[in-house]
């Protein structure tokens, strides 16, 4: 969404809203896993199965991106850099 990604900004990705995704197949790569995400992953299960009905190879971030950077944020961050 418009808002979360000036919140989130995350610079490596495809970043594209839940009603984007169908006209921006072309740009997303067929060769490589995509992982969708969002804040909580309310959105992001839906956005991955969509994907995977078109073909690719799609995950999404299962705790959400919350999660995530609390975790980064902790003692567990060297944790998950290892698995």
């Amino acid at each position: 969404m418009p808002f979360e990604k000036k919140v989130w900004g995350v610079k490596f990705a495809i970043e594209l809203a839940p009603d984007e995704i169908e006209s921006n197949l072309d740009k997303l790569p067929k060769d490589k896993l995509i992982v969708a995400a969002c804040p909580g992953s309310t959105r992001s299960p839906f956005a991955a199965a969509f994907l995977r009905e078109k073909g690719f190879n799609a995950t999404y971030l299962e705790e959400g991106l919350i999660e995530l950077m609390k975790t980064l944020k902790t003692a567990n961050a060297k944790k998950f850099l290892e698995d």
